[in-house]
């Protein structure tokens, strides 16, 4: 999803700045999961290790 979303990023960047702002809210929905994710699994490790 987040590949997806800088690829139509890179599409909207000619498609005028309205195609543009909604593929950049779309990365930076992806990235606040992505991040997300990544916090949750290192909770888990820390977890794991405890």
């Amino acid at each position: 999803m987040l590949e997806q979303n800088k690829i139509g990023v890179q599409n909207a960047s000619t498609a005028g700045h309205i195609a543009m702002h909604e593929a950049c809210r779309a990365l930076e929905a992806s990235q606040r999961e992505v991040d997300k994710l990544y916090a949750r699994w290192q909770e888990l490790e820390a977890r794991r290790e405890a």
